[in-house]
């Protein structure tokens, strides 16, 4: 019972990310970079990858496309999915090969 109340927690912060809509509809090009990226950064690789791939779609001019691309292909790295990672290092090649990411 102990370790059920101590996982319910973090399930449930799982489920209430996961009703949010994927591009959030009162921010903008930067609050939904930070999101995506906050997620990356608390280990919710599968919802930080859907987040990145949406703001890459939503926001392909953006100076932060390339990180949100790079960050995309180590979600899918990181979740063990190659293939999916592969493709977006080499989008991420093909769209900016000059980019810098250090």
């Amino acid at each position: 019972m102990a370790s059920v109340r101590k996982v319910l927690p973090g399930l449930l912060i799982l489920l209430l990310l996961s009703l949010l809509p994927l591009r959030s509809s009162w921010g903008g090009e930067r609050e939904d970079f930070s999101i995506a990226f906050g997620l990356y950064q608390d280990g919710l690789y599968q919802l930080a990858s859907q987040r990145f791939g949406r703001f890459f779609q939503d926001y392909p001019q953006s100076s932060r496309s390339p990180q949100a691309l790079f960050y995309k292909g180590e979600s899918e790295f990181l979740l063990g999915r190659f293939k999916e990672a592969i493709e977006d290092y080499e989008k991420l090649l093909v769209n900016y090969p000059a980019v810098d990411l250090r």
